[in-house]
């Protein structure tokens, strides 16, 4: 309790500070002490041993008297603290010698202090051990009539009146610091007694809670000021007090509309994410306990993106709040529809619904998705794919009866939208297939998994004019994959960039080999991604590895489709600049097959357009398909870009584009993608093939 209050605090302190200060002041001053005391000692003793050594002179001048020697040496007598004194010839011997009363004959002093050790010693005074010890000559400096050493201790006498000093001391200064005490004691008291008043009053606040009571003014200095904005704050509060009792059904009244936001989606008025899985959540257990099921559908619409980009964000939310409405018509009474964010949904089916239920729903949903949705003036189509999953099939557990759902609703993805699937085990493998082939492609990079194939291009002459480069995979563990399986799964993880960058340094490698077995200059390209295109560091790789392996950057050439370019215009457009500034030519891959607007083939610096295989598969069958392709051609000449036709497979197709004007031709009907060591196989055959022709040609 000593130390609780702010009295007793300051109290102890100022006595601290206090008698630090005090003690520090008579250390000081003892110290001080001892030096003059002994400032004293060493003046005393060279007045007594100077007197003496001149007294000296008359009786060392003749014939030396002992007995005057011995006499002379008692006078010392009277004088306190001489431990010893002893006469020298000028050799230093021991003539006579005298010892103070309380002098110890076996002391350090006197079997140590002889004739050697004092030759050590300067004339005048010199300390040794305790003592202070004087030497004076006796006669002159050049013929002296010997020394005279008198030894005289210091240090006790120096200790003993300090002690008395102190003790003489004490009683006054404890004194002073008791008065002072009280004084200070007596003079805080006064002082900080308001702040007990105003803690006795604070508690009474606390007890009451009266906001209307005050305290009386009194204090000094700073503690009055409080009291006075004590008194001001209780007024305010109690003014707030008031206000605040009529705003607490207003308060209410916000506090139903916050819960309401926190758990309902602000666009549809469907109940949001957390609060429909704290509902899913609950639902499960419930269904676990009763032995019954649930059921989960996830919804995720199709094209929205399309929507959002083409009529603006706007027209995007009048769209999800007309489809919840319609979705909601196609439910049963219980069942909870959901926003989960953007474009998805989630539909919990409570109450054991069986399969031809939750198939009846679907189709509803479907169905009333496809009826085109009126805003303003547009009239816009989108539709649904939609997963289905039951709680029993994932043990009733939250997190795998999402996973289920979500699979289940990719596989209506890519299955062609528009449609529903149930889940099943066998969709849990596919999922699992995808994950294992995301985690192996770094791995596969730093093995060498990976390898280059090359599928030739020719000209209107049957002569390969160019490469394309692709790449494939032969994993240790999962074996070959799929270019169209690993590929977009590299987009999505992120790791495609990893694989372009193995691509255009592996091509770097082989580039020297691939162009030593060619008679005429060819142009081998590379294809990136949307991704690549938006890697800002992406073009000083490029050119370090041209630096690097002493490329030609003629003899490159980089493709890219529509969609890829499209998703960054701006950035791709840059990248683009960049490539033909480095002396790279450019390719547009699948041109006709994306969403883009042909202004902007004005505005990048392709030199090559290349018409995607789903047109060349349909020329001389589809009349449509074969004007398209024509006017594509004829477009490409008149912006005098070349074109390539791509995935050329039969010589019906090879003669109609070689009619219509096309450049270069890409396919199976001259060349399947191949490893470079198979091309230079077979140039070295054609080759011998041909030196045998030659040969037997001059020989005839």
């Amino acid at each position: 309790m000593l130390f609780r209050s702010i009295t007793s605090n300051l109290i102890v302190i100022t006595l601290f500070a206090i008698v630090l200060v005090g003690s520090s002041i008579f250390y000081l001053s003892l110290e001080e002490h001892e030096d003059l005391y002994q400032k004293q000692v060493k003046n005393d003793l060279t007045a007594l041993s100077v007197n003496l050594s001149d007294d000296l002179v008359k009786l060392m001048a003749g014939d030396i008297d002992q007995f005057e020697l011995a006499t002379l040496l008692l006078r010392l007598d009277k004088y306190d603290n001489i431990r010893v004194a002893k006469i020298f010839d000028p050799n230093w011997q021991l003539i006579e010698q005298y010892y103070g009363e309380e002098t110890d004959y076996n002391s350090t002093v006197s079997n140590k202090l002889n004739a050697q050790l004092l030759v050590d010693f300067s004339l005048g005074i010199n300390y040794f051990s305790n003592d202070i010890i004087s030497i004076q000559r006796v006669g002159d400096r050049k013929l002296p009539l010997g020394y005279l050493v008198v030894v005289k201790d210091y240090i006790g006498p120096i200790a003993q009146s300090k002690m008395l000093l102190f003790y003489k001391v004490l009683p006054t200064a404890s004194l002073i610091i008791l008065l002072a005490l009280v004084v200070l004691f007596l003079r805080h008291y006064k002082m900080l007694s308001p702040l007990s008043k105003l803690s006795d009053f604070a508690k009474k606040v606390e007890t009451s809670n009266d906001y209307s009571l005050r305290i009386e003014q009194t204090g000094e200095y700073e503690i009055a000021e409080l009291t006075k904005n004590i008194n001001n704050m209780m007024a305010t509060i109690d003014s707030e007090v008031s206000k605040n009792e009529q705003n607490t059904q207003q308060l209410l009244a916000q506090q139903n509309t916050m819960e309401h936001i926190a758990n309902f989606d602000g666009l549809t008025e469907l109940p949001n994410r957390i609060c429909f899985m704290e509902m899913l959540k609950t639902s499960l257990a419930n269904a676990r306990r009763q032995n019954t099921n649930v059921a989960l559908m996830f919804i995720d619409l199709d094209g929205f993106k399309d929507v959002n980009d083409n009529y603006g964000h706007t027209v995007g939310d009048e769209l999800l709040i007309d489809v919840s409405k319609r979705m909601k018509k196609c439910l049963r009474n219980g069942d909870v529809l959901s926003r989960l964010g953007g474009d998805e949904f989630l539909v919990l089916l409570p109450n054991n619904p069986d399969d031809l239920i939750l198939v009846n729903i679907a189709e509803r949903m479907l169905e009333e998705l496809k009826k085109p949705v009126n805003i303003g003036s547009w009239s816009i189509n989108v539709g649904a794919s939609i997963g289905i999953t039951n709680a029993n099939d994932s043990n009733f557990d939250l997190g795998k009866i999402m996973t289920h759902a979500d699979i289940a609703m990719y596989h209506s993805k890519v299955n062609g939208k528009g449609t529903y699937t149930t889940f099943s085990p066998e969709m849990m493998e596919n999922s699992q297939r995808r994950f294992q082939v995301v985690n192996a492609i770094i791995y596969a990079l730093e093995q060498n998994e990976f390898h280059l194939v090359y599928q030739a291009k020719v000209d209107r002459n049957q002569k390969v004019v160019g490469y394309e480069t692709l790449v494939r995979w032969v994993s240790e563990e999962l074996g070959f994959i799929s270019p169209a399986e690993f590929i977009p799964l590299a987009e999505q993880s992120g790791k495609v960039l990893s694989i372009t960058k193995w691509v255009i340094e592996r091509l770097c490698i082989e580039l020297k080999d691939l162009l030593a077995i060619q008679t005429e200059a060819v142009v081998v390209s590379v294809n990136l991604s949307a991704k690549d295109l938006k890697q800002p560091h992406l073009i000083d790789y490029i050119k370090e590895q041209f630096r690097k392996y002493k490329i030609n950057p003629e003899t490159i050439q980089f493709e890219v489709t529509e969609s890829a370019y499209l998703e960054d215009f701006d950035k791709a457009n840059s990248f683009f600049n960049e490539i033909k500034k480095l002396g790279c030519t450019l390719a547009l891959d699948d041109f006709g097959t994306g969403y883009s607007s042909l202004s902007y083939l004005t505005q990048i610096p392709f030199d090559t357009l290349k018409i995607d295989k789903q047109f060349i598969d349909t020329i001389g069958i589809s009349e449509r398909t074969t004007l398209i392709t024509n006017t594509i051609i004829q477009m490409a000449k008149s912006l005098g870009v070349k074109i390539c036709a791509e995935g050329v497979e039969n010589w019906e197709q090879y003669n109609y584009l070689i009619a219509a004007n096309c450049d270069h031709i890409q396919g199976y009907l001259f060349s399947k993608p191949t490893s470079l060591n198979n091309i230079i196989e077979n140039s070295r055959k054609e080759r011998i093939s041909f030196d045998e022709n030659f040969t037997v040609t001059n020989a005839v």
